[in-house]
């Protein structure tokens, strides 16, 4: 097995992209909103173009040939400092044999999902040995309940900035999550 790469750490004034390899924002304001809360963390964000464009026929960002070249695109570029996804849904997996893997091993970034996303990080991993992180989306920055946002947030931070370990919890409060089964797990 090869050796996985482990993307830089996050910096204050980095560049974070948003992209949609599965579904297209609800509404252009939603994504506005997600934009202002990374902006007053510090950071920078450029979105994808495609982010409320939906694909004839089908719920999707995109075509598949578009939300391809918005994935390499955000790999290669090398001002973006982390991808992270817009939100999950479908549609990922119309991508895995088509992305240009080693575009993301010679362009290694923190990248961020979970849900569909995970079809990609999976791939990413096997394909590119790329160190990728389960945490929130786009869509997540939109909790009502800013103790859940900031913890959420806090956590993701406190992982990809500094590399700390977490022990992870579902915030008090949080209407997105519950625990099915409790256990314990440990990343790479």
């Amino acid at each position: 097995m090869h050796e996985k790469i482990k993307p830089p750490a996050l910096k204050p004034g980095s560049t974070i992209k948003i992209i949609a390899p599965s579904s297209m924002a609800g509404t252009v304001e939603n994504l506005s909103q997600a934009i202002s809360f990374l902006t007053k963390q510090g950071f920078k964000v450029s979105a994808s173009s495609s982010l409320t464009h939906a694909s004839t026929g089908r719920f999707f960002t995109a075509g598949y040939h578009i939300r391809k070249a918005e994935i390499e695109g955000a790999f290669k570029n090398d001002d973006i400092d982390a991808i992270i996804a817009l939100r999950g849904g479908a549609g990922s997996i119309d991508l895995l044999n088509i992305i240009d893997y080693d575009i993301i091993k010679e362009h290694p970034k923190i990248f961020i999902g979970y849900s569909d996303i995970t079809l990609l990080q999976m791939a990413f991993m096997r394909k590119a040995n790329l160190v990728t992180f389960q945490g929130p989306m786009i869509i997540d920055m939109l909790e009502t309940n800013s103790q859940v946002l900031n913890y959420n947030w806090s956590t993701l931070l406190s992982i990809i900035q500094e590399g700390n370990a977490v022990e992870i919890k579902n915030p008090a409060g949080s209407k997105w999550s519950k625990t099915i089964n409790e256990g314990v797990s440990r990343g790479i």
